[in-house]
């Protein structure tokens, strides 16, 4: 096998070594985000807590419509 050859193959291991590395720090950074996920928000998927946004998202806007039908009703009322 010639130097080059050598070279080239220590080389893609490197890069091999390198990427797997990569990729067991984001499946750790992930698995800690989805424990905090579920300890903090009770969710145990990313599917469970998008629909809980989903659910929130709702009953933000319904209460946002609320208090301005409440704050418009209070200024024709009090508006002279």
């Amino acid at each position: 096998m010639s130097n080059k050859i050598a070279k080239q193959i220590l080389d893609f291991q490197d890069k091999i070594a390198k990427a797997k590395s990569e990729r067991d720090k984001a499946q750790g950074r992930l698995d800690s985000l989805q424990q905090q996920l579920k300890d903090e928000y009770n969710c145990p998927t990313v599917a469970v807590a998008e629909k809980k946004i989903r659910k929130l998202e709702k009953e933000i806007s319904a209460q946002e419509e609320k208090l301005e039908q409440g704050l418009n009703d209070f200024q024709e009322k009090w508006s002279m």
